[in-house]
């Protein structure tokens, strides 16, 4: 685990190398060893299954795990005929003019061989789509950030996994990342703070404080409050700064600190949310999600930290993932929304280059949960919500995401030995921040993967 990105790269190549000749491709190598990594069924189970032998799985597991991640080849023959935002260089490298990317959104729309080779001529070299290869060498801040919520429940299930034996919800994950002396910032939504009858959400914010992490403000509307019971875009400045003000206050009464970082439920947020926010001594908004923002201050930006007003605007980290069938995904840098090679894939190719890792979850990401109507029976449920609508939906807890766990705590134990990066709190890399938005060098830089 304590390898260095060069280190990863070789290995991985190494990998590569010693499997072309076999009758497996490398993706199937690595799905196999996954599968078995995982524990949901036993090594014998998926060998037997995949037709190999536990020797063999051996090998592969040895290779995989030294590599640290996973390399899919594509041929990039036809490199030269990319579309014409994308510029082969002399030196063989490829730049992307990423407001020309922007301008054609690739989400579900197919592209044309061409593209997929020009794409992987970029990722067979860095994984990274750019517009400038020169980048300050020096460790990058790297947040570990939670969205804290439940608000389907009469009690906080959500944050603390109160009723269900053997989740791992927001105290597990402070443990995780305090055995590995890992701080983080927590977004808490204090909106449902009523909901519960009790000092529920209080008593988190200040165990998260009192632990040395920060607590950031999270919103989402409140049938307790009537001044915030509907989407905070819905309402004008002056609906949205009382919100946010009353937000900040109840931090600032619970913990004694002035809260200075914000994240909006949803990625729900407007020009009157930012402006607010400002007038409000915010310094710092990670609302920002490409593509799931609208606000005008936010175009022609990607994941690079810029200035808005006064406020540092700090992206979540968007990933484009590539697939097979030609098809591109949003994806964003979230154990729940790409895989563990791929949260490993991305912070090896990304440390070299990117100013800031931005990585997000939920306290509820081992929580499996769906929408069912009134009739679905409880016996395959571990807990259900009262109706969460007019419709007579409701949530229900389907069961716990052990195996996701597992992989969580893998990719805590990466980056605390990768000496590429800095796992800070936001609040404390604030004048890190402003340099990187105001003075440093940096590029526009997107990692892509692909499966």
């Amino acid at each position: 685990m304590n390898k260095k990105p060069g280190a990863f790269k070789d290995a991985a190549y190494k990998l590569l190398r010693s499997i072309r000749c076999k009758t497996y491709s490398a993706e199937e190598k690595l799905r196999i060893v996954l599968a078995c990594q995982r524990g949901e069924e036993s090594i014998s189970v998926v060998c037997r299954r995949e037709g190999i032998s536990e020797s063999l799985y051996s090998n592969w597991s040895k290779e995989v795990l030294e590599a640290g991640k996973r390399y899919v080849p594509l041929d990039i023959d036809d490199a030269q005929k990319a579309p014409s935002h994308l510029e082969m260089r002399p030196d063989g490298a490829v730049s992307l003019d990423l407001n020309s990317w922007a301008a054609s959104p690739p989400k579900n729309r197919n592209i044309l061989p061409a593209q997929i080779n020009a794409i992987a001529a970029i990722s067979s070299d860095t994984g990274l789509l750019i517009t400038d290869q020169v980048v300050p060498q020096t460790p990058r801040p790297f947040f570990i950030t939670i969205d804290t919520e439940s608000f389907y429940f009469k009690r906080p299930v959500m944050i603390t996994g109160d009723g269900l034996n053997g989740a791992k919800a927001t105290y597990e994950i402070l443990d995780a990342l305090d055995r590995r002396n890992l701080k983080a910032v927590f977004y808490v939504n204090v909106y449902e703070h009523l909901q519960y009858g009790d000092d529920s959400i209080e008593r988190i914010c200040k165990i998260i404080h009192e632990r040395g992490h920060e607590v950031a403000l999270h919103c989402h509307k409140s049938k307790a409050l009537n001044f915030y019971n509907q989407e905070i875009i819905k309402y004008d400045y002056d609906g949205q700064r009382r919100i946010l003000e009353y937000g900040k206050d109840l931090l600032h009464r619970w913990l004694g600190v002035e809260t200075i970082n914000f994240r909006a439920g949803g990625y729900q947020h407007n020009t009157d949310t930012l402006a607010a926010l400002d007038d409000l001594g915010f310094r710092i908004d990670s609302s920002y999600l490409y593509k799931r923002s609208t606000a005008p201050a936010h175009e022609g930006h990607f994941v690079r930290p810029y200035r808005i007003g006064n406020l540092i605007e700090v992206p979540i980290l968007y990933l484009p993932l590539v697939q097979r069938n030609g098809l591109i995904s949003d994806r964003k840098f979230d154990i729940n929304s790409v895989n563990l090679p791929e949260l490993l894939d991305t912070l090896n190719r990304g440390a070299p280059a990117l100013p800031v890792f931005n990585y997000m979850m939920h306290s509820f990401s081992f929580i499996a949960r769906e929408r069912f109507s009134m009739n679905h029976p409880d016996d395959t449920l571990m807990m259900r919500s009262p109706p969460a609508n007019s419709q007579g939906l409701y949530i229900g807890v389907t069961g716990l995401r052990d195996a996701l766990w597992r992989d969580f705590l893998l990719f805590l134990d990466a980056l605390s030995v990768e000496d590429s990066i800095e796992v800070r709190t936001m609040s404390g890399a604030i004048d890190d921040l402003e340099r990187i938005a105001d003075h440093a060098p940096w590029p526009e830089i997107v990692p892509i993967l692909y499966r």
